[in-house]
């Protein structure tokens, strides 16, 4: 199941000690996983506690790098599988400056062990125009990033290519020279990726990058029925190889065809290497003949006759 970008949500920078506004998370999505990005400057301390409809996330990394004096805090929390709908995000910290929040939803990403190995740059003040992290990922995993810059009203990060740029938020305080940005980004997996930016008006900066896993894909129900289309008399089998009459197919259920021809308009003799599987929307069905409407294209219309038993 390949990890794709879902939504974004920020709050209203502010001196408070808890800041609270809402994201949607759809019921669509398959297998969600939410971050929250938080940042905190002019001696900012960390966060208390973070959650979303009342679930807690998990704190994933903290970083600290200093200007001036200044001490900035990023943290990354995660929450894998929230609630869905609309729920507020709720973060409290220990106040002493500016907090930055920006909440953010992939899907697809696997629910028992979302993240493999996070680096975080070990960056301060005077560390030039780039920043960057090197990832131990695999094909299938989506990398992404973190970069909070102090950088004095200076433009948004530049993400190298191959990143594409999710989140953009900028403090309003301007007291001391202390504005800061928060951006993240994301890039498909590899061996090993490194995610870099480059900035102007850079004085401090912290970039904090995690790679994603994804979910397996989901089998859905145990298979119920097989349709053996190499067969020049095909029929009906449930799991255990016993013929299905055709007046027996339940909707609802799932399919998988053995023997992999899959006819298509586009392709009509078709094959596959591997079962796929395929959720029964409609039957029309009879003792002598089936034909079942379901949800991907390659079964979109499936006519199985002489499938009764003893046929």
């Amino acid at each position: 199941m390949a990890i794709e970008f879902d939504s974004v949500e920020y709050s209203a920078p502010g001196f408070v000690n808890t800041t609270t506004y809402a994201h949607t998370v759809s019921d669509l999505l398959s297998s969600p996983c939410m971050f929250v990005h938080t940042n905190a400057v002019i001696g900012g301390t960390n966060v208390i506690v973070c959650t979303y409809g009342g679930d807690a996330f998990t704190q994933l990394g903290t970083q600290n790098f200093i200007d001036g004096g200044n001490r900035q805090v990023q943290e990354v929390w995660y929450l894998a599988g929230p609630s869905t709908g609309l729920n507020n995000v709720v973060v409290t910290w220990s106040g002493g400056g500016e907090l930055t929040v920006t909440s953010i939803v992939w899907d697809g990403v696997d629910r028992d062990n979302p993240i493999r190995v996070p680096v975080l740059s070990a960056q301060n003040s005077g560390v030039g125009n780039t920043l960057n992290v090197v990832l131990a990922s695999q094909v299938g995993d989506l990398c992404v990033d973190f970069l909070s810059v102090k950088n004095v009203n200076g433009p948004d990060g530049v993400p190298a290519a191959g990143q594409t740029l999710r989140t953009s938020l900028q403090s309003n305080e301007v007291a001391n020279s202390n504005r800061h940005r928060d951006n993240s980004s994301d890039e498909l997996g590899a061996t090993a990726v490194t995610m870099s930016w480059t900035f102007a008006n850079l004085t401090a900066a912290g970039l904090i990058g995690v790679p994603l896993r994804a979910a397996a894909a989901d089998r859905g129900r145990a298979t119920k029925y097989f349709f053996p289309f190499w067969d020049a008399n095909p029929k009906l089998f449930d799991a255990n190889g016993k013929i299905v009459d055709p007046s027996d197919i339940l909707v609802d259920e799932w399919v998988e065809a053995e023997g992999l021809a899959l006819p298509t308009a586009e392709n009509p003799d078709s094959f596959i290497e591997d079962p796929s599987r395929s959720k029964i929307i409609e039957v029309s069905a009879t003792q002598s003949s089936a034909r079942i409407k379901t949800n991907k294209n390659q079964f979109a219309e499936t006519l199985v006759s002489r499938v009764a038993a003893g046929s």
